[in-house]
């Protein structure tokens, strides 16, 4: 898979008039070499692919870089880099100018001062939003393991425990059940604090008759899922449980949108109508989505403002929410991948209206 990848970057630099292209974002070296360290970053020529990093990394990049030329040294990186290209003479060269900083820059200037450096923002990134199988595959796992997570959880979730402690529990439930790591530091949002779409865990104690928000995913072999459940601890209020309801409705008609050619902003639009013709229009103020990969938010969103077409191979998540200050919030999310007809839905928890026994 990886030298399909390089075959792909190779095809673009071409396209682009660029000899060697410098890649220092560490989520796009690894999706082209396999390097998984802290510290490194990559050249890319038309017969050459070669991996810089430090002593620490040594073996481990040996390991996981098995045909790629390493280069091993405790100057910094963006010298190193240079170093190489002086050594290529007046080469035309690009690297990520949404990633190298002014200092890098300055010190890749000054070691190759023949080189002619080419900025191109997203050029590596954007290779990423299509993912091939092997992706899909580790995202299908990673979302195998969160959907276990949800089960292992739900025990715990009774009135009285805090959100800290219940983020704790599934931080535990998401290692037991395979996860690496979390994708993200996950969200406890109960009772009022739901209406915050991205609150943090608190010493707040869970009561009855509230929602509990849970937004949280595992990572496996570096791939990320991310999903929320709105849950009930007893009777919801007419309310809570009404706009559950249109949430839920907007969600299957925004996965039944999805589709090869279909837009971020179409399929955006069908669950904002949705939503909006409830009433509750307002209280709807992010995306519906996002692209899912090496990165939780792996890419373009999909919005009112996403330029976004969806191409077949395509992992993102579908997340309306309704927010209503003073009372609370819904949302579900559930990741899906682009398929020729439509598309699969990855994560499999249970979301209709659900109900805990306080």
């Amino acid at each position: 898979m990886r030298q399909d990848r390089l075959a792909r970057l190779r095809s673009k630099m071409a396209a682009e008039e660029l000899e060697a292209f410098v890649v220092l974002d560490l989520l796009n070296v690894r999706w082209l070499s396999g390097f998984t360290g802290s510290s490194g970053a990559c050249v890319v020529t038309s017969g050459e692919e070669i991996l810089f990093t430090d002593g620490r990394y040594r073996i481990q990049a040996g390991e996981e870089c098995p045909g790629w030329e390493l280069r091993i040294s405790n100057e910094p990186l963006a010298a190193q880099i240079g170093g190489f290209l002086a050594r290529c003479g007046p080469v035309r060269a690009g690297f990520e100018s949404d990633v190298m900083t002014c200092e890098q820059l300055e010190q890749l200037s000054k070691a190759a001062p023949e080189a002619v450096l080419d900025g191109r923002k997203g050029f590596v990134s954007e290779m990423r939003a299509v993912k091939d199988a092997e992706e899909v595959e580790r995202i299908r796992r990673a979302a195998t393991v969160t959907d276990e997570a949800f089960r292992r959880i739900l025990p715990h979730i009774r009135p009285g425990i805090t959100e800290r402690d219940v983020a704790l529990e599934l931080t535990y439930a998401l290692g037991k059940s395979g996860a690496e790591r979390e994708s993200f530091p996950g969200i406890v949002a109960s009772g009022p604090r739901s209406a915050l779409p991205h609150a943090r865990p608190t010493d707040r104690r869970l009561g009855e008759g509230e929602p509990v928000l849970l937004d949280f995913g595992a990572a496996v072999d570096g791939y990320a899922a991310d999903i929320t459940r709105t849950l009930f601890i007893g009777k919801p209020a007419a309310q809570l449980a009404e706009i559950y309801e249109i949430v839920l409705k907007a969600q299957e008609a925004a996965l039944a949108a999805i589709r090869p050619g279909a837009s971020g902003v179409d399929v955006d639009g069908v669950a904002r109508r949705i939503i909006t013709e409830a009433g509750y229009g307002d209280c709807f103020g992010h995306g519906l989505g996002h692209m899912l990969g090496l990165d939780v938010h792996d890419g373009p969103a999909l919005s009112p403002r996403s330029a976004v077409i969806l191409q077949e191979g395509m992992v993102v998540t579908v997340e309306p929410g309704i927010y209503i200050e003073g009372v609370g919030g819904v949302r579900i999310e559930d990741d899906v991948v682009v398929t020729a007809d439509g598309c699969e839905i990855l994560t499999r928890s249970p979301k209709d209206l659900r109900i805990l026994e306080p």
